[in-house]
């Protein structure tokens, strides 16, 4: 006769940094957002980064799901993808980010793309099953694609790897 499956139960230490990152306070809508300029489309990208990260340690996609109105991946599947690890038991360690340097490039013509480079730090990926994925601490750059709706801007890719 098969055995019932066993549920992953995180440790009391595990438990508590759940219960850390589930806590993160979300990132401020930046007032630019509704500024058709430069700064305003650099304002939304790292917003979007932030609420990226925000969304996968508390499991809350309701804000990422308003900005993030694209076909690209990173906006159709992330919060489904976030809601699948929280419904599974997972989450992510609070990580933040630090800002280095970040532009509209103005080499790409038919969009509004705008480069960032940042520190995140590190750590755990809890996949709710008992696995988990050590997250290090580097450098990033990421391609924000944007798109001005006459209102505000709304996030249509996000690109992100590790430098």
């Amino acid at each position: 006769m098969p055995s019932a499956s066993v549920k992953w139960t995180p440790t009391a230490q595990e438990a508590k940094k759940r219960a850390e990152a589930l806590k993160m306070q979300a990132p401020v809508r930046p007032e630019e957002i509704t500024q058709n300029t430069d700064e305003g489309a650099v304002a939304t990208a790292k917003y979007a980064v932030d609420l990226y990260n925000y969304a996968f340690s508390t499991g809350k996609v309701e804000e990422y799901k308003v900005l993030c109105k694209g076909a690209h991946k990173s906006c159709v599947t992330t919060p489904a993808a976030i809601q699948k690890l929280h419904a599974d038991g997972g989450w992510v360690d609070e990580m933040h980010v630090t800002f280095t340097d970040g532009w509209v490039r103005k080499d790409i013509k038919d969009k509004v793309v705008v480069e960032l480079w940042y520190y995140q730090t590190g750590g755990i990926e809890y996949l709710g099953n008992g696995t988990k994925v050590d997250v290090k601490q580097s450098k990033w750059a990421a391609l924000v694609t944007l798109l001005y709706n006459g209102n505000s801007w709304q996030v249509e890719e996000i690109y992100g790897a590790p430098q």
